[in-house]
Order: structure tokens, then sequence, then C-alpha cells
């Protein structure tokens, strides 16, 4: 590596020139001592125009003389023809990346709207099934992925709008489950999968909307919220914000026909309101659902309060506010976005307007991430993305119109990328999406209309990738989605009207790095994952991550790292869950193939101490204690050692044995013990192991002598909190130890 010294560097703004160096060449800085600027830190790669090394805070930074020249493609016209004099138009919509395709909706004019899929070559996009057969149009809608199957609505000639999936075949596309029969439809919206079950709202003429579950073969009603009409309203288009998984709970907002609309969570055995946030029958109208670990993040209204953030795990004495940050009017916060641990939203004060906010889920760390706009007006930040670590939005500061703006991390300020469109009118930026260490969107420069650009996160890193409709309009380009590497979007070039386009890799005679192989873990607890892979290229500038709960090919990006690297380590995750990773290389001049995919389960949380009742002079009955994060599916075995002696394990049955016994918490239930010695003392363990077998430590104990009740003096109370209160009681530990 070489190391660069505040003698090598000249500082002009956001620039860094290294004199006398104009050959293309990468290095990393491995070292920056005494360079001056507030703020700097070492980073991992930069990028190099000519003589000027440039600094950005997007993930990864790059360093490269030859910029890549990348080509939009049409992947296919797929609505040859003219529709009244215009070119026709197939209307791509509904992208979703699914096993290393894009599956979508479109109009070939022939068939109507069907779902199709595409690997991003003509020939490879093809339509799924005709459901709908003829002309008419089956309009395939709430695409999600779960298992082996993608599920999505659609309606064919003698039935309406209700469940399908697909295995990505014509003969693998079947109907679900035809909730409302006949030519009716159930309508069901809002598709989440949790786990192994697919929640979703579908209404019936005996019961109005209400949830709904499904496991791929069977549905079935989770309860009826109303009994007087819907328990969850019906919404225009697809809105997704009104829901959120977290865990084994799915959050959504529903009315039982007193409270208003309230927010409600299921686990898919039944449904209960989680809090009454505004009393007597008025709305608090939960909305923009997200989460950090085992915590749902969402706006609500509350009379006092008015519309501020919320926070949940799913109990009504941990649902509360974070943080009033507009007393005389409520904050309306809005657009809520995780990046990494935090929080940005936009939201008002009297002082600032509206403006980007950051949030670590507490009062004292929610704060004004700057004034963007000086004054009370408000810079009015909307379009709200995290892109690989960093958040990206458009906002104004009152000189320009709307343009992108960026916060590189916690508490760092909002910095402005470029003023794309000169003037007040402003370029809208819109559809932030990250690809190869660049984050893509479409944005009108005024000369060149709404096309595609892109930003490494710097001023001069910031242009436009191509005029693909050479005119004043531009291509409208919008729905910017990655599959499998590959960078989709619907545009229009004037021609062929709005089809499917793609971004295909530089033109400017460079390869793609090597991929990497050998993908592992290590380093596994309940909460982190070391994810592993070998470096087979000299000439990559980073590693992409891909990382999603359970056995299927992820498609979801989680990180960037820099180039020569070989680990990412995971936080934040959930115990005993599978979690499965892939990861390629990148260059200037694209992507390389992705690891096979690599599944570990993270390790079970340690049990807390088992609930004793019920004892007697031989026997006591004990169960699983809830409230330790694992989940339901989770194994445990129960011990128990007399007189301090080695442990026996508990057997189903209720006696003692050598070897342990595993069952999940629900199976176990409240098990009695009997055939024990009177006079004795018991000491009570648990255990747990996740889905590859790795067991925990023993819990702390709980000691059982006789039948009476044992002298408080000789042990010491353990207590759980949750930082809230009420505190529980979860053992007697002998204070002796």
């Amino acid at each position: 590596p070489l190391k660069i010294d505040r003698t090598s560097l000249r500082f002009y703004n956001m620039l860094l020139r290294i004199p006398g160096m104009f050959n293309p060449f990468r290095f990393h800085v491995e070292e920056l001592s005494g360079s001056g600027p507030d703020g700097l830190q070492v980073v991992g790669l930069m990028r190099i125009s000519k003589s000027l090394l440039f600094f950005s805070c997007f993930p990864p930074f790059f360093l490269s003389l030859a910029l890549a020249q990348e080509t939009p493609t049409l992947v296919k016209d797929i609505y040859v023809g003219e529709v009244f004099g215009l070119p026709a138009s197939s209307l791509p919509s509904q992208l979703t990346p699914w096993k290393d395709n894009l599956y979508f909706a479109a109009n070939d004019g022939v068939h109507g709207i069907e779902l199709w899929r595409t690997d991003g070559t003509d020939e490879g996009t093809q339509m799924v099934r005709d459901i709908n057969i003829g002309e008419a149009h089956s309009s395939p809608s709430w695409l999600e992925p779960m298992g082996d199957y993608l599920y999505f609505t659609a309606k064919d000639a003698t039935r309406g709008i209700e469940i399908w999936r697909t295995d990505g075949t014509e003969e693998g596309t079947i109907l679900v489950a035809d909730i409302f029969s006949g030519p009716r439809s159930s309508e069901p919206q809002y598709l989440t999968a949790v786990n192994d079950l697919l929640f979703f709202s579908a209404n019936q003429p005996s019961v109005s909307r209400e949830l709904w579950i499904s496991d791929g073969e069977s549905s079935s009603r989770v309860a009826d919220i109303n009994p007087a009409g819907d328990g969850i309203l019906r919404v225009t288009g697809q809105e997704r914000k009104r829901v959120h998984a977290v865990g084994d709970l799915f959050f959504f907002r529903g009315t039982n026909g007193r409270d208003g609309l309230e927010l409600f969570a299921s686990d898919g055995g039944s449904a209960y309101q989680v809090r009454n946030i505004n009393q007597d029958f008025y709305d608090s109208e939960p909305y923009g659902m997200v989460s950090i670990g085992d915590t749902l993040y969402f706006a609500a209204t509350e009379r006092t309060t008015a519309r501020e953030l919320y926070r949940s795990d799913g109990t009504e004495a941990n649902t509360k506010i974070v943080k009033d940050i507009y007393k005389e009017g409520g904050g309306s916060p809005d657009d809520i976005t995780r990046v990494g641990d935090l929080l940005y939203f936009s939201a008002f004060d009297a002082d600032h307007g509206f403006e980007v906010w950051e949030s670590d889920g507490t009062a004292g760390g929610t704060r004004l991430v700057g004034d963007i706009r000086t004054g009370d007006l408000g810079s009015s930040p909307s379009n709200l993305t995290d892109v690989s670590g960093t958040l990206y939005f458009a906002a104004t500061d009152g000189s320009t119109g709307k343009e992108p703006w960026t916060v590189c991390g916690p508490g760092q300020p909002a910095v402005g990328l470029a003023d794309i469109r000169d003037g007040a009118e402003g370029s809208d930026p819109n559809y932030f999406t990250f690809k190869d260490g660049f984050c893509y969107f479409a944005a009108n420069d005024g000369i060149h209309g709404d096309e595609l650009w892109k930003t490494n996160g710097s001023i001069q890193g910031t242009t436009i990738v191509a005029d693909i409709q050479p005119d004043e309009f531009g291509s409208k380009p919008s729905l910017l989605t990655v599959a499998n590497g590959i960078l989709f979007f619907r545009a229009d070039d004037g021609n062929t009207g709005f089809e499917l386009w793609r971004l295909s890799g530089s033109t400017n005679g460079g390869s793609p790095p090597e991929p990497p192989t050998g993908p592992g873990a290590t380093g596994i607890s309940k909460d982190t994952i070391t994810w592993t892979w070998n470096d087979q290229s000299l000439n990559e500038f980073g590693f992409n991550v891909f990382r999603d709960e359970g056995a299927s090919a992820p498609s979801t990006h989680v990180q960037t790292t820099g180039p020569d690297t070989e680990s990412w380590t995971d936080q934040g995750l959930l115990p005993n869950t599978l979690y499965t990773f892939q990861v390629n290389a990148f260059n200037d001049y694209g992507s390389s193939d992705k690891t096979d995919p690599f599944s570990a389960w993270s390790h079970a949380a340690v049990p807390l101490p088992p609930v004793v009742s019920n004892i007697g002079d031989v026997g006591f009955d004990v169960s699983i204690a809830s409230g330790d994060e694992n989940p339901e599916t989770t194994e445990y075995a129960i011990a128990l050692s007399q007189d301090g002696g080695e442990p026996m394990w508990l057997e189903p049955s209720g006696s003692l044995g050598q070897f342990e016994t595993w069952q999940l918490a629900a199976n176990w239930g409240t098990q009695s013990v009997t055939g024990l010695t009177p006079g004795s003392r018991y000491e009570i363990r648990v255990k747990a192991r996740n889905g590859s077998v790795v067991e925990t430590l023993l819990s702390s104990p709980v000691f059982v002598g006789d039948s009476s009740f044992p002298d408080l003096f000789e042990y010491a109370l353990s207590w759980k909190t949750d930082g809230y209160g009420p505190n529980d009681l979860i053992a007697l530990l002998d204070a002796a130890k």
C-alpha cells in the first residue's frame, strides 16, 4: 500500500491533488498522519480523475483514472408496434428480484398484463404464464418471495383477484387459494413473508377484510378483528408502509371497530391490538413502519403530542413515543428510513421547518441532522433511501431546487452532491439505487430531460450515465432495481415506448474481476456472523455482500467492502435464525459472478432461568421461561442437579435420565417432575440449541429445597428489566454462589 502524508497532499475544498501522478493505478490509503482536514478518516478506496484525487463519504471509495463507460441497453421490446400512432409500451411494473432473475408485470399487446421474468437478455425475457388467457389482464401485483416460490395476486377467467405462486415455470404457476369463491375477488393485499408464513389481508363476504395467512398450500383467516366491518382497510395501489415484519411478528394497521386505526400484531396464531395510542375512537394511523433489531419504529398520532415517532416491541407497555419533536403541533415524521442502526426521517419544528432528523431510538439520540435551508421554511427532504449504508435524499437549500444530498454516517452533517439543474426548479432526483459502488438515480438537468445519473458520493463523481432519449423530455427512467448484479429500470427511448432496460458493463476495454471463492462463516454468536471468502482478483474495487434470512440465494445487498478484504462481520442478527450469504467482486468494468450461496445459523440465546411452580415434598412443575429472544422453533433441554451433584436431564415422562431430551418450549409445556428425594435441594437450569445443534451455556439456576419456600435471607433476588418497567423477579439465586 502507498503511504500518504500531509506533505504529499494539497487540499482544496473536496479535492486532493497528488503532483506528478498521471498513470492509471490503484492503491489503498494506509496512513494520513496529520492531514489536517476535520473529519478525514482512513478509508478503503478513492477515485482519481487526471491528477485529482477525490474523497467522498460513499462506501466504497474509488481510485481510477479511466472511468468506465456504461451503456444502457433495451432488454426487450415486449410490446412491438404502435398504439394511436405512438410507440406501444409494455409498461413493466412490480420489478422484483428473485432467484437470479427479475420478475415483473408487463403487457405484450397479445396476452394482456401478465407475469414475466428476465435474466437481462432478449432471449431470456419471457412471459411466465398467460394466467388470464387472451388479451384480458391477470394484473399480477404484490410480488413477495417466500421459500421456493414467488407469491403474488392475480385473476383468471373464472376467478377474481386471489393468491397465486410460481416456481418460475409455466406449469409451476398455480392458484394458492380461492378465498372469495367464484368471479368475485378477495383482493389480497400487503403480502408479507414472516418465516414460513405469508401474511395478507383479504375480503370475504361474511367477515369483510381481515388478516389471513398461508403456508403456500392452504390459507386461513387469523382473526375477525372487527366483527362489524373491515379489520384492515383496503388500499389503492401498493402501499407497504402500513405493515412490517419483525422477528416472528407481523405488525399492521387495523381497527377493531371501537378504537380507530391503531397498531396491531400477529404471530399467525392470533392477532391483537398492541396499544390504543389515540384514545376514544380517534385514529393514531401508524405509518412508515421500519425495524432495527426486534424493535418496530413508526409515526403515530396521539392527541397530546400530535404526530411523532414511536417505537414498539409488540407489547403495550413498551409501545412509546421516542421524542416529542414539535410540542406545539407534532413533528410529523415521514420517509422513515433505516441506515445501519440509525433511523433517518423528515420532521418539522417551528425553527427549521421540515428537515432531516436522525435517531438511535432514544429521545436523547434523536437530533436534527442539519438546517439545510436556513430558517423556518425547511428544505422539504424527500425520497430518503439507504444506499449501502449511506443516506441519500432530495432537498433544497433555498438557492437551488431539489437536488441530491447525502449523510455519510452517525453525527455527520448533510452534504449537497451537485446542483444538477441550474436555477430554482431543481433536478428532482429519485429512485436512489446502489450498484457496484455507485448510487444510480433519475434526475432532470433541464437540458437532457429526465435521464439516468450516477454518483460516487462526491461532486465531481456525479454524472449523467446516458442520454437515452435525446430531447428535452428525456427517457424518464423509473423503478430502478438490481437483480443478480444487473441494474434494471423502465425507460422510453422515443422509439419503443416504455420498456425494460438494463445497465450493461463498460465499453473501454477492461474486464470485471475474478469471482471470489470459498464462502464461509466464522465468529458466530446469537446476533453476529462473520462471513468469509477468498479474494481471487487483482483488479477489484471492492466486494458486494448479499444476505437474507432462510436457505434461498439472497437478493438483499447489505454491505460493500473495500478491495483485498476477505470477511465482513454481520451484526444485529436474530438468534437461532438461518442466514444465507453470497459475495461478488466489482470494478469499473462490471461485477463478477457471485459465490455459491453459503448458509449459517446464528446461535441461540442463553435461556432465562426456568419457571418452577407447585413445589411439593417429592416434586414440582417446571416450564421454559418466555422472553429469551429465541424463536418458537428453538429446542430446549432441562437439567436438574441434586445436592450439587452431576446434572440429570428431564424426560417427557417427568423422570430423570442421563441424556438430554430436546423439545420445543411449547412441547415441554408445564412439565411435572416426580420421584424426588424429600429434604434434598435441586438446582434446575435450561439450555437451548440452534438449527445446527450448537448448544448454549446453561441458564442461571433456580433452586428448590423441600416443600417450604426458601429463606429469602439465604438467597439473592435476580431481576430483569427491559429499561421501561415494571421489572420482574425471574429467579431465586443462591447468595453463596
